[in-house]
């Protein structure tokens, strides 16, 4: 099967993602990506086709509409060279787009201010949980289900729920709780729990941290924002944070240090553009983060490997229908051909070598030299935008730091 999605590379492929690629089983646009196609798995009257999907234990769940219901599809990925279709499930609700899990042999998604659950070996349904409001993202850790809440009442700027599911017949409220100030526009778009720590992105107001070491009394440790920026999704890995973010007209990622989640510190950025969309969804395989832009039907590959200078290394132009599902190994997505799984063992390879985008080049002639350091320190010391390197808005040396390293980095390329 080859597919008919347009690839291209955007900027250099460094480290191990330089790898050679064999000519079979591939697909590629002008010889510049060769990305290996290992397995697929499809319907030809298109009943594979889902918006929505979560990846678990060598397992992809797929949710498919069927007019005001929908029904959940679980293909085998164990063998991705051979994707098979183990059960399917019809479902009473057409749930969210976007809002899915898989904990312990359970599935749960939402459909509006409904979780619903049931249990995988069999099928049954376990009681519904009513949230407070309408929710947004959903993420399950153990017994207990975080829930992102648009517009927790009527107050404007969005909230969280903790539910206790250890009992499976008996969801019970831990805590409800509104984003403050309450009467700020926006609504909670992410949601996260890495330890002992709960992570809630605002579009407008930033990265929300709360102590809930004691579930049913979250203690807030602070807010990361930078003034006037909108943000869409987050991604933790290995006490890293990577926050989607459009700030004074640049897109794309801030890499935040979480170690010490009572005082999150700037790192570093992407200095490729990154274009934001609200509805995306994100995942971390090894040193990769795929970010699934459902808008403007693309998919693309950051290597995060030097997180000070997280690097955009793929894009995949398509109508995909659900986010990318990924492990260190695999990559799955969903077209209109069915599912199809690629392999990042490979890498990513070619010839085609596009222009470099090099962020500390400002002058635009495609070389470092002297004038380029002279360029920086002129608009540095005259406070001009031009010199805020890391985006927070503000010059310091953080943003010497950054031209610094981006000059050692670049300059002998």
């Amino acid at each position: 099967m080859r597919s008919a999605l347009k690839l291209m590379r955007v900027g250099p492929v460094c480290g191990a993602l330089a790898l050679g690629l064999s000519s079979a089983g591939v697909i590629a646009q002008d010889d510049c990506v060769d990305l290996q196609l290992i397995g697929s798995y499809g319907d030809i009257d298109g009943s594979l086709y889902s918006r929505s999907g979560v990846y678990d234990d060598g397992y992809a769940y797929l949710l498919r509409p069927i007019g005001y219901q929908a029904e959940l599809k679980i293909i085998d990925l164990h063998d991705p060279s051979s994707p098979e279709l183990v059960q399917s499930y019809e479902l009473s609700s057409n749930l969210g787009w976007g809002r899915q899990a898989v904990s312990d042999g359970v599935y749960y998604s939402t459909t509006s201010g409904r979780l619903i659950r049931f249990r995988l070996d069999d099928g049954t349904a376990l009681p519904e949980y009513h949230a407070s409001d309408i929710v947004s993202r959903m993420v399950v850790q153990g017994d207990r289900v975080y829930l992102g809440l648009f517009d927790l009442d009527d107050n404007g700027a969005g909230g969280f729920e903790i539910v206790d599911v250890s009992d499976e017949n008996n969801p019970v409220r831990i805590v409800s709780e509104a984003i403050e100030p309450v009467n700020a526009a926006g609504d909670v778009v992410d949601i996260d729990v890495d330890g002992t720590t709960l992570y809630i992105t605002h579009n407008f107001l930033g990265l929300y941290r709360y102590d809930i070491s004691d579930p049913a009394s979250p203690s807030f440790l602070g807010r990361y924002s930078l003034t006037g920026a909108e943000y869409t999704s987050l991604s933790i890995n290995g006490g890293v944070a990577y926050l989607a973010t459009a700030h004074g007209g640049i897109e794309g990622l801030l890499t935040l240090d979480i170690g010490d989640p009572s005082e999150v510190l700037l790192v570093g950025t992407s200095l490729n553009e990154i274009p934001l969309q609200r509805g995306q969804a994100s995942s971390l395989g090894g040193d990769l983060l795929a970010l699934s832009y459902w808008h403007l039907n693309e998919l693309r590959i950051v290597d995060v490997s030097d997180p000070q200078f997280p690097e955009q290394v793929f894009v995949v132009d398509t109508r995909l229908h659900a986010p990318a599902l990924m492990n260190e190994e695999t990559l799955v997505l969903m077209s209109s051909d069915g599912l199809l799984v690629y392999d990042l063992g490979a890498g990513f390879g070619g010839d085609c070598r596009p222009p470099m985008v090099i962020p500390c080049d400002l002058d635009g002639n495609e070389e470092l030299n002297w004038h380029d350091l002279s360029v920086f320190l002129e608009a540095y010391l005259s406070g001009e935008a031009e010199a805020d390197l890391n985006g927070d808005g503000q010059l310091d040396r953080f943003d010497v730091s950054v031209f610094i390293q981006c000059y050692n980095a670049y300059r002998d390329q």
